[in-house]
C-alpha cells in the first residue's frame, strides 16, 4: 500500500498586520512542488525558502501564509494538515484552481480532498487570526487516498436512539488510536470518540464505537483519523453516512423476545427505554455467570435494538435481563450450532 509522503516545514503566524498582497504575481509565485515531495526544515530547502504573503479577499485569510503550487498529473490530489500546540482552529488549508484567490475549490482545517484534472494547483497554508507559531505537516499526495491504514469496510449503522460506527482494517503498523469525528452537514466536523489501536497486526482489526450522542430524525456522516506512535495524523477520504429513525417515543420500559430464536452465531435484542435512565442488559448462562455485558450506561429515552454475538459459547440455553432503576425483565435464548 503505498504511504503519504509529508511536508515538513515551520509557519509563523502573527496577527493582521492590514497589509495585502501588492500584485497577482505574488501569488503565481509560490514554493513548487511536486506530488510526494518532501521538504525538510533542516536543509538548504526548508522554509526559509517559502515565501509568505498576508491575504485579504474572500478566502478570509486573516493572518500569515504559506503558498505553494503542485503540479498535479490529474485523478485524486489529496491534501493533509496538522501542527503542533492546543489551538484547534491556529491553522486552515485552502486549495484553489489558479492564482485568482476567488477561484477556491475547497478549504478545511485538516483534509482537502478533490477529483480534479491535470494542471497547477494552488495550495495555502493560512495562519488566520493565531498570534502563535505553529509547526505543521502538510501532506500531499496525487492518485491514491493518504489513509495508511488499509480499510477492509467502514460504516455507520441506525440503531433506535444510537450510532453503531464499525470499521474492519486490513493491516495496521504502529498505530496508536483512532479518532472519530461526526458532522451533520459534512463540513463541521466534531471530535466524537477515541479508540485505542489493538496494535500491530497483519491481518488487521475490527472496531467498534457507539454514539449515543444523537437525536432521532436526524442524519450524521462519520470519519476516522489515525494518530501514530510517532505523531503524525491521516484523515480517511472514507465517509459513512446514516439517517436516524424519528419513531415517536416510548411510554413504557419494555424487552422484547430476541430474533431469531434459535439463533446461530447471532442474534437481535430489542427495549425500549421510556425515560432517561442507568441501563444494563446482560446475557447469562444456566449457572448464572454473565457471558456478554451488552449494555451498562445512561440512555436517553427511545427504542433500541442490539446484536448479541455467540461466535465464542457453546450450544445451550440462556438467559438476557434488562435491568434499570425502576423496571427488570428477564428472558430466554437459545444458541444452536
Amino acid at each position: 500500500m503505498r504511504k503519504l509522503y509529508f511536508v515538513f516545514v515551520s509557519l509563523s503566524v502573527f496577527a493582521l498586520l492590514g497589509l495585502s498582497i501588492q500584485s497577482a504575481h505574488a501569488w503565481c509565485d509560490p514554493r513548487d512542488i511536486t506530488c510526494g515531495a518532501v521538504i525538510d526544515s533542516n536543509n538548504s530547502h526548508g522554509h526559509t525558502d517559502i515565501n509568505r504573503y498576508s491575504c485579504t479577499g474572500t478566502l478570509n485569510l486573516n493572518g500569515k501564509a504559506d503558498v505553494y503550487r503542485v503540479n498535479h498529473p490529474g485523478g485524486l490530489l489529496s491534501i493533509t494538515l496538522t501542527w503542533s500546540g492546543t489551538e484547534t482552529t491556529a491553522l486552515y488549508v485552502f486549495l484553489l484552481g489558479s492564482c485568482n484567490q476567488n477561484d477556491c475549490i475547497g478549504a478545511d482545517e485538516h483534509l482537502v480532498q478533490q477529483n480534479l484534472p491535470a494542471g497547477h494547483y494552488w495550495i495555502i497554508v493560512d495562519g488566520r487570526s493565531s498570534s502563535h507559531s505553529h509547526d505543521y505537516v502538510l501532506g500531499i499526495f496525487c492518485g491514491d487516498h493518504p489513509f495508511p491504514v488499509e480499510l477492509t469496510s467502514f460504516d455507520a449503522v441506525a440503531e433506535a436512539g444510537t450510532v453503531l460506527v464499525r470499521w474492519q482494517t486490513a493491516s495496521e503498523k504502529d498505530v496508536a488510536y483512532y479518532e472519530v469525528s461526526r458532522s451533520e452537514d459534512d463540513a463541521n466536523w466534531q471530535t466524537v470518540a477515541h479508540v485505542n489501536s489493538f496494535g500491530n497486526n497483519a491481518a488487521g482489526f475490527s472496531y467498534s464505537y457507539r454514539d449515543d450522542h444523537v437525536a432521532a430524525g436526524k442524519s450524521y456522516s462519520y470519519r476516522l483519523t489515525s494518530h501514530d506512535l510517532d505523531g503524525a495524523l491521516f484523515t480517511s477520504p472514507q465517509v459513512a453516512s446514516v439517517t436516524l429513525s424519528d419513531s415517536a417515543q416510548p411510554t413504557s420500559f419494555n424487552l422484547e423476545q430476541n430474533y431469531p430464536n434459535p439463533f446461530n452465531p447471532s442474534t437481535t435484542i430489542k427495549f425500549d427505554v421510556a425515560e432517561a435512565s442507568h441501563v444494563r442488559l446482560a446475557v447469562f448462562d444456566l449457572s448464572g455467570r454473565m457471558v456478554a455485558n451488552l449494555v451498562d450506561r445512561e440512555l436517553s429515552a427511545d427504542a433500541y435494538s442490539y446484536t448479541f454475538d455467540a461466535t465464542n459459547l457453546p450450544s445451550g440455553m440462556y438467559f438476557y435481563r434488562l435491568e434499570t432503576g425502576s423496571f427488570s425483565s428477564t428472558k430466554k435464548l437459545v444458541l444452536m450450532k
